[in-house]
């Protein structure tokens, strides 16, 4: 089986944050998990690179999405990304969840949430392998979508 990408996880009460960058030889998207489902709540940020999810006909891409709780997707990437997991009942969670999404729509472009600076931090904190500092940027992503709501 070929090596996707490398990266680093790391997990909280609420909450996770898996940073990777995706290994792909002819520099375009690899499809890096088949469709699945999780009760959580997803949002991924483009760091160095770009995404694409796919959820049935729907198709969501930019520096930031987000993936409904138990909505089936799969994910396509070149780069480096993070993925911000929240738990759907925890307080955090509920609060992103309903800020992020209307109706049933299994995806959202995530804008008017200042991330950019997170993003940037992310990135270097990754590269230092800095894992205390990314558990504590996870977090501070998930707070701001969360509209203040810690996890």
């Amino acid at each position: 089986m070929p090596k996707l990408g490398r990266g680093r996880i790391l997990i909280w009460e609420g909450g996770s944050l898996w940073i990777m960058e995706a290994v792909s030889p002819n520099r375009q998207r690899a499809r890096l998990n088949d469709p699945h489902a999780h009760h959580a709540v997803q949002v991924t940020l483009a760091l160095e690179g770009d995404f694409e999810f796919e959820s049935g006909d729907r198709r969501a891409s930019g520096a930031v999405v987000a993936v409904a709780p138990d909505a089936v997707h799969a994910f396509n990437a070149r780069g480096l990304f993070a993925h911000v997991y929240m738990e759907r009942e925890c307080r955090a969670g509920r609060a992103a969840a309903s800020a992020l999404f209307a109706g049933e729509e299994p995806l959202a472009r995530v804008t008017g949430i200042a991330l950019d600076d997170l993003t940037t931090e992310l990135t270097a904190a990754f590269k230092r392998k800095d894992d205390g500092e990314l558990t504590q940027l996870g977090r501070s992503v998930i707070e701001r979508l969360a509209g203040g709501t810690a996890t």
